[in-house]
């Protein structure tokens, strides 16, 4: 589980963290070299978290996840455009999808190919058995801060709004949504979730006087629900592991 879970930890930091915008850009314009470059990027980070374990099986595992996460990549921008021609956008739910693929080839990955953890790592898993639920903090926290981000920017870019708003607020949304889904996850798991309120109230006491327009209002709903349930879901998925 160990090294499923290091893998899973190089896919979310490479896939949320290190990928810059301009490269999602050139991926959704279709450029193949930046879809190998991306699916380099993986496997590389992918190899060095697999350092503690012996032999060659963590290089045989980096590039298999190199192939595998190019081929999902391509096939979900290829998705994408279909739906893009057929005038509909479900951009959310293939994001959705994508992830799902990339976390389930690992685990086939990470049951196929053995990984034999160096003398150094074993004591470790030894000595302190519940490593392999710490690994899962930041997993959740990526994937619920940067990879909801993400996910939240799909589902808003979907409902009909005023394009200079999208464009003027995009980078601050972003930001207070990272800020929003941090505190979030971080109340639930702690046990305040009472201190989601106060961050809901507060972000909507600064947007108060905005909610007269209709459009807005229903704007600002649905991307602070979206990053809500993105919270929220973390929350409940890291309590009932850990």
């Amino acid at each position: 589980m160990s090294g499923f879970l290091l893998s899973l930890l190089a896919h979310t930091l490479s896939d949320f963290v290190i990928q810059k915008e301009s490269t999602v850009s050139e991926k959704n314009k279709g450029k193949f070299k930046q879809f190998f470059l991306h699916a380099f990027a993986v496997a590389f980070v992918t190899f060095l978290f697999l350092l503690p374990f012996k032999g060659l099986n963590p290089l045989y595992f980096a590039l298999f996840v190199l192939l595998i996460h190019l081929l999902i990549d391509y096939l979900k921008h290829i998705l994408d455009k279909l739906f893009d021609k057929a005038k509909s956008n479900f951009k959310a739910l293939t994001f959705l999808l994508d992830q799902l693929l990339h976390i389930f080839s690992l685990l086939v990955l990470s049951q196929t190919i053995p990984l034999l953890p160096r003398p150094f790592f074993a004591s470790l898993l030894t000595d302190f058995p519940i490593i392999e639920a710490y690994i899962l903090i930041p997993i959740v926290y990526i994937f619920v801060v940067f990879g909801g981000a993400h996910f939240v920017r799909l589902i808003l870019d979907s409902v009909p709004s005023k394009k200079g708003e999208k464009a003027e607020n995009a980078n601050k949304g972003k930001l207070i949504g990272i800020l929003e889904r941090t505190l979030m996850l971080t109340f639930w798991v702690t046990g305040n979730p009472s201190g989601i309120a106060i961050v809901l109230t507060a972000k909507s006491i600064a947007r108060f006087k905005e909610f007269d327009d209709k459009e807005f209002a229903e704007y600002y709903l649905i991307g602070t629900l979206s990053s809500t349930l993105v919270a929220l879901a973390g929350g409940i998925i890291l309590l009932k592991i850990i």
